[in-house]
């Protein structure tokens, strides 16, 4: 979960990896995709930027 019982201005996320390594990944739960790019190298960069996340109240299946 990126969001938190407080608002979030700014979150980023970026990922890099060799392109000897094998990733995978899903997106679960409504969650945004990331931005998939290459460098010179060959790299796998992911990338994920997101402003202004409301605050969350999770509840785990208990009342205060």
């Amino acid at each position: 979960m990126l969001a938190n019982e407080y608002p979030v201005l700014y979150y980023s996320l970026d990922f890099q990896f060799n392109k000897k390594t094998n990733v995978q990944y899903i997106y679960a739960n409504g969650a945004p995709h990331f931005i998939e790019s290459h460098n010179d190298a060959g790299d796998l960069l992911l990338s994920l930027k997101i402003k202004n996340l409301a605050n969350i109240r999770a509840s785990y299946g208990h009342r205060p």
